[in-house]
């Protein structure tokens, strides 16, 4: 539809009518630049949409498997292309350490989770040190999935997470962006 109002506001321009092809010629010439703007986006990253901080024990989903939009799919980590694109495209993408033990970890991944603008949390275990949920994304409303685990590790913890997407085969780069900007929150608060 832009290419054809902007191809129909440049005939009448060249016919005379300037004013009135402008509004055609300036709405047209947006609409393909948004096209155009997506699909350069797009390009840009690999076409995966699963990210996790450590591909050899990815964390499951529990409760997102109980959402009606999740009924019938496989939500187990795909690994093979995923990790090796994950990894060519992320490699910051890895477990955070804190230097609290687990059940202080917890509480406060937790408290940060629930702070992060538009994350939902729909199940937390602080005995296991692990809560899911989902974010809605600003501009399309899609909701993804995430989980999170504190684990024990060298005198402190690890926090690994995983986000999903419920649609789509890419991302455009918005699960790894969710993991960075969580991983920023928790370090900034843990200062």
């Amino acid at each position: 539809l832009g290419v054809s109002g902007f191809v129909l506001a440049v005939i009448a321009a060249l016919s005379g009518a300037f004013q009135e092809s402008l509004i055609g010629l300036i709405t047209g010439g947006c609409m393909v630049a948004v096209v155009v703007v997506f699909f350069v986006m797009v390009r840009r990253y690999p076409p995966i949409n699963d990210i996790v901080t450590d591909p050899a024990s990815a964390l499951s989903f529990e409760q997102a498997q109980s959402t009606p939009e999740n009924q019938g799919k496989d939500l187990v980590y795909p690994g093979g292309n995923f990790t090796q694109s994950q990894q060519t495209a992320y490699p910051d993408i890895q477990p955070l350490k804190l230097s609290m033990p687990p059940d202080e970890a917890f509480a406060f991944v937790e408290k940060t989770a629930r702070a992060m603008p538009r994350w939902q949390i729909s199940a937390s275990d602080p005995a296991a040190h692990r809560l899911e949920g989902f974010d809605t994304t600003a501009l399309y409303g899609f909701r993804d999935d995430f989980v999170i685990q504190v684990m024990a590790a060298d005198g402190g913890s690890v926090v690994q997470m995983r986000s999903r997407s419920r649609l789509g085969r890419g991302d455009v780069g918005v699960n790894a962006n969710r993991i960075r900007k969580f991983f920023a929150q928790l370090k900034q608060m843990a200062d």
